[in-house]
């Protein structure tokens, strides 16, 4: 390491005095100087004069002294921020040598503060130091001494603060830049939240100076960021409490927050609900030895149990043995008594057995198994049980004893084969006289028995009786398949349950009986069938197996319904898939079942090879399809229906498996008696239409009118002046997105100029249409109406940046979610924080991009994962996140979907706009004929957001009305398995969004302008892009160190090894550096020459079709 520097930042706001007087003048009194002093003013404009000329009155002799506005959030973490991301800039390497030393304006050093700091952390090694101080209470109060801590314990700050606090916080900047910086949402505790990240960094070196070196002012007659009630300090602790809360235990909780109270009077408006351990899940079996044990003793304490235990128990299996004879009639009277009550009981009175083994082998089949044993000679019937409300403390009072694991498994060591058949058909025993109680039916075949159920038929119906349940929260999994139940569906591979019955613990199913043949493998196409009958009743099966599948005429079909059928979510279709994969292929496998639980964690196996390829056929069928289906929008009734219209959609694909959805989803709207006509037409860019074609026929359902323009079209076109001279050549292969655009809307204007009242819709083919889809289309007449010519609607679902952009963000609430999950007992229902991710939301329209110029105090604000389905438990939920991890590479939006805000009137929430992407109606066809997309290019390669540059010539040079309108569409756009470093990707992005944002910075101040620029105004856009790029590629660098501080974090974690090695080897200093010089090449020259060119191409491409549109019509 170099020797240190020093940097000296103050963070300023309406002090100018104290700032003069105490900081500053305490900077200036060092016994070493510091290389750079940092002002930041986060004042209000009457006093940024006054504070401007007191830092630069500071005399700068080997020092570098600087005056910066707060351009972050407002509040000291904001302007601490800036000049953090200020020194970033300056220094751009060996971020490790330069020390940052934090000064509040109101607070001074002694002489030697830096020089103590500056000594220890090169003796010691150490990047962090903190210093004591004496706090400074008032002037007729003696200073408080306070020394910070000898080790960084999360601990402590989670509950306190414990002696580091702005003025004494010394560490090197390479340290400040992986743990993010200050947290810009907090208005106080910044130091707590800051200290409690850097507990998280594994290349953290930590020391203290144990004497004062510091005077901290917290004068009461004072307004400070510690006033007890001050707004300051409670949105700072309410902040804080709603990040930390859930990692707090119930100690730590209580310490917060008894101290917020003591010290600030403050408390949260509403305490979350304490997250009770809930009650043990457990599957009852207890086993009765009769003998002097009477009837109507054991069955009011069963009765109390079973009284009791209606939310904790599972199952209730009663176990019966006997060491005298018995009379019938009371035993059969007796175990019918249980029966009405849905325990199941097993008679084995007539059998020489031991009560312990024949409990423990009932007991073993069940999870969460809790055996118990009542030997005759110690039931105690002495004990009154009627006031105990403890299912163990009343067994144990009956004078029954606990089996232990251990126990049970000795138990099971010696053969017991008759024991076991008589177990068996003591189940069998207990389903036939429930469905003889409960349907009235005597004659009854066995038709199989598993470890859930018992499954019988009259040739008539199946009877499914679930006696053991796997999942350990059956009501909601019992209130779901009752709501299944009640689903009337006609789906290949499924089967409608006439019934769904609740007796006791025991769930009946009833559903048609139909002749069938053990499946057997293969049957490809009818397993598919399935699969996409699943998704379009909104279910996964958890269990896909052979044994669970049978073979009718034409069909394969499912036939485990039970605690495996649970409402569809994305990784339960994922497994169900893999495990599809299986059953098809490798039916006969000796070691299936180990193959299907290795396939839920990876897909890199022999028998696995092909899955690639069969996965891909599923495109489509992978989403909920029951719910969107079922998708709404909060729209007001149209007054009166609108004239028929045609709807012509335009969409690019490289990927014919990726359009096919969106096509399948286009289908549904010829439904809709608003449209006259549709029309697709799709240009193929990187795919040969042969290819589009063939995987169009994958389809299973009509897909309407679809035009598919081939490679060889648009080169034949192209040359013949379709699209102007500027793209007379269209080059062989995939062409930039900018070049496609602008064929595709060639094509698609002048279909629409052929056909009246005819609208154009652009999507990109990573979009799916869902029923909301059938709701907003009818309004285009009406923005018709209003002189619209272009509506802009919204994205939902994953970011259309490239997932760099969104990478820090996503695993900042994975590393606080895990943190959170890990807090909750495994098997209560996942908490419900949806609500918290709202406000966030609201606050921060791009709570999802890391670059956003609209704000910064949203990226180390966590979003908290939200349950997949009703009754998703804490260890689903954290197998998710735990397999979900690895794609946020891709851009997968685990916790930061866009979520877009509807409204009941469109045309009333509609904003003039220019920020178009992938779905685009246009009602003027002229925008698509006489406008191409246009953007520069550096070595060949096409920047970024052409459409925005496109919305904003036909705003400014066309004169055309955009509009913005609350219309989703569901944005896929994860590609599995593509990296994430595509640094050209990245590049183009960055260029691109800069010419957007110093373009519109331009035209902002020049509303009217026509885009014929004069130097002068080149020159202006070039300087507003320019410092548009640096500000983007500063916040990226952020990132990357941001991103290896949080992959030490979760380095804690095995399960995320995949995810952990993948950024450990992409996010490195010469990666950074490599896409700095890319963007860096981007000048003057090219925008100058791009902006000179947008009227004369626009011209020569809106005259080009002229000459062939008879030729094309």
């Amino acid at each position: 390491m170099n020797a240190p520097q020093i940097a000296v930042i103050i963070a300023t706001k309406n002090r100018p005095s104290l700032l003069k007087k105490r900081a500053i003048n305490s900077v200036l009194n060092q016994s070493i100087s510091p290389s750079y002093i940092i002002v930041v003013d986060d004042s209000a404009d009457q006093n940024q004069s006054q504070n401007r000329l007191i830092v630069e009155s500071i005399p700068s002799t080997n020092c570098h002294v600087r005056y910066l506005l707060n351009q972050r959030t407002l509040g000291a973490s904001g302007a601490w921020n800036t000049a953090i991301e200020y020194l970033s800039n300056e220094k751009k390497q060996d971020f490790s040598s330069l020390f940052l030393a934090f000064l509040d304006d109101d607070d001074e050093w002694h002489p030697n503060y830096l020089e103590n700091c500056k000594s220890l952390a090169i003796t010691k090694h150490c990047n962090m130091v903190a210093a004591g101080f004496y706090r400074c209470e008032g002037n007729a109060q003696q200073p408080i001494k306070c020394i910070p801590p000898d080790s960084l314990n999360e601990e402590l700050f989670l509950c306190g603060n414990p002696g580091i606090q702005g003025s004494n916080l010394f560490l090197s900047l390479d340290i400040m830049l992986m743990v993010g910086g200050f947290d810009e949402q907090l208005s106080s505790c910044t130091d707590r939240d800051l200290c409690i990240r850097l507990c998280e960094l594994d290349v953290i070196s930590y020391c203290n100076i144990k004497k004062p070196l510091l005077n901290h002012y917290a004068d009461s007659d004072r307004q400070r960021l510690s006033t007890p009630n001050s707004p300051t300090k409670n949105n700072g602790l309410a902040v804080f409490w709603q990040k930390y809360h859930g990692r707090m235990s119930a100690d730590q909780s209580n310490a917060f927050l008894e101290r917020a109270q003591r010290l600030f009077f403050w408390q949260p408006e509403i305490l979350p609900k304490p997250i009770l351990k809930q009650e043990s899940q457990i599957a009852l079996t207890l086993g009765v030895e009769f003998g002097s044990l009477l009837f109507n003793q054991l069955e009011q304490a069963i009765e109390k149990i079973h009284h009791l235990g209606q939310k904790s128990l599972v199952s209730f299996n009663i176990v019966l043995t006997t060491t005298k004879k018995l009379d019938q009639i009371d035993l059969r009277a007796f175990i019918e008594r249980m029966n009405q009550l849905g325990v199941t009981c097993y008679n084995l009175c007539h059998q020489q057995t031991c009560i312990e083994t024949a409990t423990a082998f009932v007991a073993k089949e069940t999870i969460g198994n809790s055996a118990w044993v009542l030997r005759d000679g110690d039931f105690q019937k002495q004990r009154s049980i009627e006031s105990e409300n403890d299912l163990s403390t009343i067994l144990t009072d009956l004078g029954a004893r606990h089996l232990c694991t251990n126990r049970c498994n000795e138990l099971f060591i010696k053969p017991h084969a008759t024991l076991i058949n008589r177990i068996k058909q003591c189940r069998i025993d207990a389903a036939n006289d429930r469905i003889r109680r409960l349907f009235g039916i005597h004659e009854l075949l066995l038709l199989g028995i598993g470890s859930e159920a018992v499954v019988m038929t009259d040739g008539q119906r199946i009877f499914k009786c679930i006696d053991y349940w796997k999942t350990h929260i059956p009501a909601e999994q019992i209130k779901f398949l009752k709501w299944f139940s009640s689903q009337q569906y006609n789906l290949p591979g499924l089967y409608t349950f006439d019934e769904v019955m609740s007796d006791g613990k025991t769930l009946v199913l009833t559903y048609p009986f139909e002749s069938s043949n053990p499946y057997q493998g293969g049957n490809c196409e009818q397993v598919m069938d399935l699969l996409h009958s699943c998704s379009k009743a909104g279910i996964v099966c958890n269990n896909m197996h052979p044994k669970n599948l049978i073979k009718t005429q034409g069909e394969v079909k499912l036939i485990d319904y039970g605690a495996d059928i649970r409402p569809w979510n994305e990784l339960g279709f994922e497994h169900m898939a893999r495990r599809a994969y299986l059953t098809i292929h490798h039916v006969d496998h000796p070691n299936l079942k180990h193959l299907m639980r290795q396939s839920l964690h990876t897909i890199n196996f022999p028998e696995m090879q092909g899955y690639q390829a069969f996965r891909q056929k599923l495109t489509g069928i992978d989403c909920n399809l029951k719910q969107a289906q079922e998708a709404w929008l909060p729209l007001a009734s149209l007054e009166k229906p609108s004239k028929p219209f045609a709807l012509t959609i335009g969409v690019i694909t490289g990927d014919a498996h990726k359009l096919l959805p969106l096509l399948n989803s286009i289908a549904d709207l010829a439904q809709c008696d608003f449209l006259s006509s549709i029309n697709s037409i799709v240009l193929c860019n990187g795919c040969s239409d042969t290819s589009v074609k063939e995987t169009l026929s994958f389809s299973k359902r009509p897909l309407g009118d679809i035009k598919i323009i081939s490679e060889t079209q648009q080169i034949e076109d192209a040359t013949d002046g379709l699209f102007g001279s500027d793209l007379a050549k269209r080059p062989k292969g995939q062409v930039g997105i900018a070049h496609a655009r602008s064929m595709l809307q060639k094509y698609v204007g002048l279909k629409c100029t052929m056909t009246p009242n005819n609208y154009a819709w652009i999507l990109d083919d990573d979009m799916r249409l869902d029923a909301r889809a059938k709701q907003f289309l009818a309004w285009l007449p009406v923005f018709k109406q209003a002189d619209v010519d272009i509506v802009i609607g919204q994205y939902e679902g994953s970011s259309p940046n490239p997932p760099l952009n969104g990478l820090r963000g996503q695993l900042v609430d994975l590393l606080h979610n895990l943190r959170w999950l890990d807090k909750l007992p495994n098997n209560i229902e996942l908490p419900d924080r949806s609500h918290e991710n709202t406000i966030l939301r609201d606050k921060y329209p791009d709570y999802y991009y890391d670059l956003s110029r609209k704000h910064t105090a949203h990226i180390e604000a966590p979003f908290w994962l939200e349950p997949a389905y009703k009754g998703e438990s804490v260890t689903e939920a954290r197998s998710r996140l735990i397999a979900h991890a690895p794609l946020l590479v891709t851009g997968f939006p685990l916790t930061r979907g866009i979520v877009p805000a509807s409204s009941t009137s469109p045309l009333a929430a509609a904003k003039d706009t220019v920020n178009r992407g992938g779905n685009t109606f246009v009602l003027n066809a002229k925008a698509l004929i006489q406008t191409p997309n246009l953007i520069f290019k550096i070595n060949g390669r096409e920047a970024r957001r052409s459409d925005m540059v496109w919305a904003i010539v036909n705003k400014h040079y066309h004169g055309l009305t955009i509009k913005s309108a609350p219309f989703p569409v569901q944005h896929t756009g994860r590609i599995q398995h593509e990296p994430i470093l595509n640094l050209s990707k990245v590049q183009d992005e960055i260029m691109g969004s800069a010419l957007y944002a110093g373009l519109q910075e331009f035209l902002r101040n020049n509303e009217r302008h026509n885009l014929v620029f004069t130097d002068i105004e080149i020159n202006q856009v070039w300087k507003a892009t320019k410092s548009e790029c640096n500000t983007r590629l500063s916040r990226l660098r952020l990132s990357f160190y941001r991103i290896n501080g949080l992959t030490q974090a979760l380095s804690k974690y095995p399960e995320l090894s995949e995810l952990y090695k993948y950024l450990v080897s992409s996010f490195n200093p010469d990666a950074f550096t490599k896409l700095e010089t890319q963007v860096k090449q981007m000048n003057e020259c090219h925008i100058y020459e791009f902006l000179n060119q947008i009227v004369p191409q626009s011209n020569r491409f809106a005259k080009a079709h002229q000459k062939t549109l008879e030729r094309i019509e």
